[in-house]
């Protein structure tokens, strides 16, 4: 069973990530060369720079409820040119000390990089999102489920 104490840790390590690599400068978009193809390694001494989709997030948090992750942060790319903020719980309950915060960032990493994340972004308010991702895998395809679609409790 998951303890409390292992959830605090991962969402502060989680939380240390994902700060520090939403703060990274975006790499200055340049001509690819005819044929050049592959991975490179930058030269020593060159700047470095974030990748997506941490380098499009801003004033990220992250805090544990019970064994749930909550990540708040916003999107530095919104459509509509407004600051929005987004709250996104993750239920923790096979985050083990092994995958730890691991786990959650590839989670975050495959989803935010959909193109059409936001679809499963339910507004609470002005500019208040709570985001809603599955982690359960199509069968049969690489993708993610969409996030669950049920209305939020009326009670």
């Amino acid at each position: 069973m998951l303890n409390h104490q292992l959830v605090r840790e991962i969402a502060s390590q989680l939380e240390d990530y994902l700060q520090a690599a939403s703060s990274l400068p975006t790499e200055p978009s340049a001509p690819i060369e005819d044929g050049a193809e592959g991975w490179f390694a930058p030269a020593p001494g060159s700047p470095s720079y974030g990748r997506t989709p941490w380098v499009n997030m801003s004033d990220v948090l992250v805090r544990p409820i019970g064994r749930t992750i909550v990540v708040s942060f916003s999107w530095r790319l919104e459509p509509s040119g407004q600051k929005a903020t987004y709250v996104l719980p993750l239920e923790a309950p096979d985050f083990d000390a092994i995958g730890g915060s691991d786990k959650v960032i590839t989670l975050l990493d495959f989803r935010l990089d959909e193109p059409d994340w936001q679809r499963n972004a339910h507004l609470m308010g002005d500019d208040l999102y709570v985001l809603v991702m599955s982690r359960q895998r199509q069968p049969g395809s690489g993708g993610f489920l969409p996030g669950d679609q049920r209305p939020l409790r009326s009670d």
